[in-house]
C-alpha cells in the first residue's frame, strides 16, 4: 500500500485551525509508533476538558468510507496526556506546535482509511479534521 495521508479542516469557521500535519511512517504500520507534527491556531484559550469523537472507517471500493466505528473520549486530555507522548492541553490562543508519537498496539486490517476527529468543549466544536491515511 503506497502512502498519501491527506488532511483538511471540516469546518473554516472552527476556532481551531491546523496549519500543517505531517504523519509517519506513511503508510502507517501497526502495531508501532506514529509520530504525528504540525501546527495548528486557535482563536482563544480551551481550557477543556476537550471532548475528543474520532470516527475511524475503512474505505471500501465502490462504497468509499464505509465501515467503521466511533470513539468518544470525555477528557482527551486526560485519557492521552499521562499515557502517551502526545499532549498539547490546555490549547492557548495563537500558534501551536504537534510533535508527539502515538503507540499503537492492536494490529487493524491494511487498507485506506478515512478519520474524522472532532473536538468539542462543553458540548460545543472548536474543531474538526479529516484525514485520510493508509495502513500496511
Amino acid at each position: 500500500i503506497n502512502g498519501a495521508v491527506t488532511w483538511k479542516n471540516c469546518n473554516t469557521n472552527d476556532h481551531v485551525q491546523i496549519t500543517q500535519l505531517r504523519i509517519s511512517p506513511d503508510p502507517v504500520k501497526v502495531p508501532g509508533n506514529i509520530t504525528i507534527t504540525g501546527s495548528f491556531t486557535s482563536t482563544r484559550d480551551i481550557d477543556g476538558p476537550i471532548e475528543l469523537t474520532n470516527d475511524v472507517k475503512l474505505e471500501v471500493f465502490l462504497l468509499g468510507c464505509a465501515f467503521g466505528e466511533t470513539y468518544r473520549y470525555p477528557d482527551a486530555c486526560a485519557q492521552f496526556c499521562p499515557v502517551q507522548r502526545f499532549c498539547v492541553c490546555p490549547l492557548k490562543q495563537g500558534k501551536n506546535d504537534i510533535n508527539g508519537v502515538l503507540v499503537f498496539d492492536k494490529s487493524v486490517p491494511s487498507g485506506k482509511y478515512c478519520m474524522k476527529a472532532t473536538f468539542k468543549e462543553n458540548g460545543r466544536q472548536f474543531g474538526c479534521a479529516d484525514v485520510k491515511l493508509n495502513i500496511a
